[in-house]
């Protein structure tokens, strides 16, 4: 019995017409074929069906295994490799992004630019809908700080705007944002999380599990999200990339609208979708009681990790350290959980078949 040509130690399972000739949906000839097997084979052509690699080998052995139906595709000496997979990606953010205000654009690196930004964005949306940037760093701003609700209020006072720091950990509004999220100056910080105050007055820079009411207030629509996950995967399938981990974002509001294009065949990407978490009040938390399991789903869609935010960013900084920052030896960072909680939570999250990262 023939070999499998990547492991070598299993026999081949190939698809056989009526006449019992191995047949191919699709080939690849004349081309440098990475295996990635144990020895890194590099051949000229492979054959697919059914979703799976048949063979490997020369071009003329490759297209033995071709039929009436079989399209060929002639590399022409070209590299052909397996679709890369990202195992840490956040599908809808990365969607929703190429739609918000970009702060790495060249002459983006001050409050001041970003404010002109944001008065331009509000030329040209309705009042009350929101306003989105990301990927500010306030290291790299010319002002050195964060933006605050005074500086985007002067721009956009008839629009909620929310601009995410580069680390995903930080988020900036102004008091639009604050009151369509029901926070106000004497809302306290949560546990996992604080608001930047002049006095006592919040300044709408939040931290950590502070972002969470305004990160709910924002959530795009069900349309909003259908069309960032499709960019999100176009721009994944162009880089070559055909699987994702998704650690965190997609389990939720957008899970629905991602099922229904992967369920039409709109979303090409295999998805591996993490539940995150990063307070035992999160929306996620249900899932533990939902029934289901790491796994659930199928190879185009699958509920991955339970995964729980523990603490914050090396660079906003917010991770929690056992010794003070250097830039600030009043700060520690920000954690999250006591033990004990953090130990009962992933320990019911493992009983009930989670994988937990």
């Amino acid at each position: 019995m023939a070999k499998h040509p990547i492991t070598g130690d299993q026999p081949m399972q190939v698809k056989e017409s009526a006449h019992g000739k191995a047949t191919a949906e699709l080939i690849f000839t004349g081309g440098q074929v990475h295996t990635v097997n144990a020895t890194n084979d590099i051949v000229q052509a492979v054959a697919i069906g059914a979703g799976r690699i048949l063979a490997i080998g020369s071009t003329k052995e490759i297209r033995a295994l071709a039929g009436p139906g079989t399209r060929e595709v002639a590399l022409r000496g070209r590299s052909l490799l397996p679709g890369f997979i990202d195992a840490h990606c956040h599908l809808t953010g990365l969607g929703m992004a190429t739609v918000s205000i970009d702060c790495k654009a060249p002459g983006m690196q001050s409050i001041e630019a970003l404010l002109k930004a944001v008065y331009e964005r509000a030329a040209t949306q309705p009042p009350g809908t929101w306003i989105r940037g990301r990927g500010y760093d306030q290291t790299r701003l010319r002002e050195r700080r964060h933006p605050t609700r005074n500086d985007w209020d002067t721009v956009a006072p008839d629009h909620p705007v929310i601009f995410t720091r580069t680390c995903g950990h930080i988020a900036s509004v102004n008091s639009r944002a604050l009151a369509v999220a029901g926070i106000t100056d004497q809302t306290p910080d949560p546990t996992g999380g604080r608001y930047d105050r002049e006095g006592s007055r919040n300044l709408g820079v939040a931290y950590e599990t502070a972002q969470t009411p305004l990160q709910m207030a924002a959530l795009p629509t069900v349309d909003e999200f259908s069309a960032a996950l499709l960019r999100a995967s176009e721009a994944y399938l162009a880089a070559g990339c055909t699987s994702v981990h998704d650690a965190g974002g997609l389990v939720g509001a957008a899970f629905g609208p991602c099922q229904d294009l992967v369920e039409d065949g709109r979303l090409k990407l295999r998805i591996y979708a993490f539940a995150t978490v990063n307070s035992l009040q999160h929306r996620v938390m249900g899932v533990l009681g939902a029934g289901m399991r790491s796994g659930f789903g199928d190879e185009r869609l699958q509920l991955g990790a339970f995964k729980v935010m523990t603490d914050g960013s090396s660079s906003g900084p917010t991770a929690a350290t056992r010794e003070p920052y250097a830039c600030d030896r009043a700060d520690s960072g920000i954690l999250y959980w006591s033990q004990e909680d953090l130990d009962g939570l992933l320990g019911t999250a493992h009983r009930r078949g989670f994988q937990c990262t």
